[in-house]
């Protein structure tokens, strides 16, 4: 369940970089 949630991070952490910055 953690690693499902980290892809889910990451993917959004690349998608919206700019959310994080």
């Amino acid at each position: 369940k953690a690693m499902g949630l980290h892809k889910i991070v990451e993917a959004h952490l690349l998608a919206n970089p700019d959310l994080y910055a």
